[in-house]
């Protein structure tokens, strides 16, 4: 008598997925929604004052204009902020460029992440 091999086909079970998206992604778009939120809630009060903007962001704007062309801090403009108030709308004009636009991103980003940080 002789041994013969049966295959036994073995299914695989499999935990069903309970969802498409990865874990990590959920958490980032839960930790994501109330920036965004606050974002929208931002938008929705200030965009309606957009042609009305503060003597102060002009101003900052101007010195920042004045650093892109090569000017020195406090040697070609002067003003007693601190110079980091500068350099942030000098990055924001040369990606951006020198509008109304660009302060009033600027001004939304900062009160949405401000709001956040609270």
């Amino acid at each position: 008598m002789g041994f013969s091999t049966v295959a036994v086909a073995r299914a695989e079970v499999r935990e069903p997925r309970s969802s498409v998206y990865p874990a990590w992604l959920k958490r980032a778009a839960f930790a994501a929604l109330p920036v965004a939120l606050i974002l929208l809630w931002t938008c929705a009060v200030r965009l309606p004052f957009y042609t009305q903007t503060d003597k102060d962001e002009f101003f900052f704007s101007a010195i920042a204009a004045e650093w892109l062309k090569g000017g020195l801090p406090y040697v070609a403009t002067f003003d007693i902020k601190p110079p980091g108030v500068f350099f942030i709308f000098a990055v924001a004009q040369s990606l951006f460029g020198a509008s109304q636009a660009t302060i009033k991103g600027m001004e939304i980003v900062a009160v949405t992440l401000g709001a956040y940080g609270l």
